[in-house]
């Protein structure tokens, strides 16, 4: 079984490279949680223009006056 890059598999190594695992799922839970607060804002903004439109939409309906 191969852990560390190059068969070099001495301890120094093998946490060399458990130190790499551990920074590069740190900096993707990092990049995922900018995501997601990005995704949030959307939302948020998406929800308060649909808001705003229905609002607009509900206005006092016309009264139209009575065909003969």
């Amino acid at each position: 079984m191969r852990v560390a890059p190059g068969n070099d598999n001495s301890l120094e190594n093998l946490w060399a490279e458990h130190r790499s695992l551990t920074q590069q799922t740190q900096d993707l839970a990092s990049e995922v949680h900018h995501f997601y607060e990005e995704v949030r804002q959307e939302l948020r903004a998406i929800s308060h223009r649909l808001d705003r439109l229905q609002a607009a939409q509900t206005v006092t309906p016309t009264v139209l006056p009575a065909m003969r």
